[in-house]
């Protein structure tokens, strides 16, 4: 695991907030969103000290985290 498991469970229980709403894309789109969630979650971990999704410095720099993990993405794609 790659990831810090806390910032799962947040996650995780995002999810199930969202059944009753969106059961039907459960088993799909949902599906594709884990697995994208848990390529931010590895960056997390790797590049931004391992910041947890809800704590208030994440929170409060979520633009930046984004934007070098966007640029990450691109580099690991296009570079």
């Amino acid at each position: 695991m790659n990831y810090n498991q806390k910032n799962m469970e947040v996650y995780e229980m995002y999810l199930d907030s969202n059944k009753a709403r969106n059961y039907e894309t459960m088993n799909t789109t949902y599906k594709m969103y884990k697995s994208r969630m848990i390529d931010y979650l590895s960056y997390l971990k790797e590049y931004e000290g391992n910041k947890l999704l809800l704590s208030e410095a994440t929170i409060k720099n979520c633009v930046s985290i984004l934007k070098r993990y966007i640029n990450n993405c691109r580099d690991n794609i296009f570079g």
